[in-house]
């Protein structure tokens, strides 16, 4: 219950993080050094246990990411907006796009606070099986 608790707080401080993040840096260069952390964190893993499938999963959601918002970004260039993914206020654009647009960025959010986590595990794994090797 407590290792629950604790992960749950885990999950909304580094959720935070990357909100501040994203304000400050943007959604691609946030998504990018996450991204980049954890394919290292991967890479390290792997070199010392071996292959397995966990990146392939983590490769699978950004790829949907991105699909996505390359979709928002061919609506709204159709419908004449300067922006690919701001806001824009067409009378051309579907009416449900904003709210959209809020939604994947909360799952993009949510989903950069799990890969921290993940990245934050790959660490504590590397960290705790080195001094098992020094003892």
């Amino acid at each position: 219950m407590v290792r629950l608790a604790f992960l749950t707080l885990l999950f909304f401080l580094v959720s935070a993080a990357c909100y501040l993040a994203h304000d400050h840096f943007g959604h691609a260069r946030t998504g990018a050094l996450v991204v980049v952390s954890l394919t290292l964190s991967y890479l390290c893993i792997y070199v010392r246990d071996g292959l397995s499938s966990g990146l392939a999963y983590w490769g699978l959601a950004y790829a949907a990411f991105a699909i996505i918002f390359l979709g928002i970004g061919l609506i709204q260039s159709h419908a004449g907006c300067p922006t690919l993914i701001g806001d824009c206020y067409q009378r051309s654009l579907p009416s449900r796009l904003f709210e959209f647009k809020i939604f994947i960025g909360f799952l993009l959010l949510a989903t950069n606070g799990l890969a921290i986590i993940a990245v934050l595990n790959n660490v504590r794994k590397l960290l705790s099986s080195s001094n098992q090797n020094h003892e």
